[in-house]
Formats: structure tokens, C-alpha cells, sequence
């Protein structure tokens, strides 16, 4: 058991030092959502995936401020050209 665990914790990163964006609980919740949006591009296309994202992120910037200004806060300094080209080049 302990083995099929410390498998299991290696393929989701859990041994990895936890960050802004790769502890194992941000992991799967990432992909999760990524795996929905793909899906509804997918399924609905590029604009509805797009509209739904902007409706989401809208509902939760006005029904949470608080959480829109401490993410805001979070991502300002995101270099997202970087974390595109090594998205990009892990393959």
C-alpha cells in the first residue's frame, strides 16, 4: 500500500515543494477545470468556452471581491509568456 501511495504522490507532484500553483490540491483542481473547458470548446466551441470563462470569472469577482483582489494581487507580476514557452517546450 505504502508503495502504490508513494507512486500515486509522485504523478501528482505531491514530493514537490508546494507553490502558488503546483500543490497537489491546485494540481487536480487545474486540471480539472482545464478538462472542462476543453471539453465545452470541444463540444461548443472556442467562443462559448470563452463566454463561459468571462461569465464565471465576472460572477466571482462580483459575488467575492475580496478574492478578485488577493488573486489579482497573486497574478500582477505572472510572467504568462514564460509560463507559455515552458508549458510549451515540457513535451
Amino acid at each position: 500500500m505504502r508503495n502504490e501511495n508513494s507512486e500515486f504522490n509522485s504523478k501528482l507532484n505531491i514530493n514537490k515543494p508546494a507553490g502558488f500553483l503546483n500543490s497537489p490540491f491546485n494540481e487536480i483542481t487545474i486540471y480539472t477545470v482545464i478538462r472542462i473547458l476543453f471539453k465545452m470548446k470541444s463540444n461548443l466551441g472556442l467562443e462559448a468556452m470563452l463566454q463561459y470563462m468571462e461569465k464565471y470569472q465576472d460572477t466571482i469577482e462580483k459575488n467575492n471581491p475580496q478574492l478578485q483582489e488577493t488573486v489579482s494581487k497573486a497574478v500582477l507580476h505572472l510572467n504568462v509568456l514564460q509560463m507559455y514557452k515552458e508549458g510549451i517546450q515540457s513535451d
